[in-house]
């Protein structure tokens, strides 16, 4: 009798794995032909993208800020050390 359920157990568990992976594979086959998912992940990527853009825009503009302050405060610091 031992080796009849030995027998059974390993098809329950292949016909549980089984229903699993078809359950896996309609979800995955549902969410690739609807397209409302479709437009938002586009929406993402595209302000992604600027923001990414912004980022390095305002990184490139504080370099130079920062290289007018430090222009003004040498200049200051001349004319203070003149005086």
């Amino acid at each position: 009798m031992d080796c009849h359920q030995d027998k059974v157990a390993p098809l329950t568990v292949r016909i549980q794995n089984s229903t699993r992976l078809k359950i896996a594979h309609s979800a995955l086959a549902r969410f690739y032909r609807e397209e409302d998912g479709q437009d938002l992940i586009e929406y993402v990527l595209i302000f992604t993208i600027i923001g990414l853009g912004a980022i390095t825009g305002v990184h490139g503009v504080a370099t130079q800020v920062s290289g007018y302050f430090n222009i003004v405060k040498q200049a200051v610091a001349n004319d203070i050390g003149t005086m």
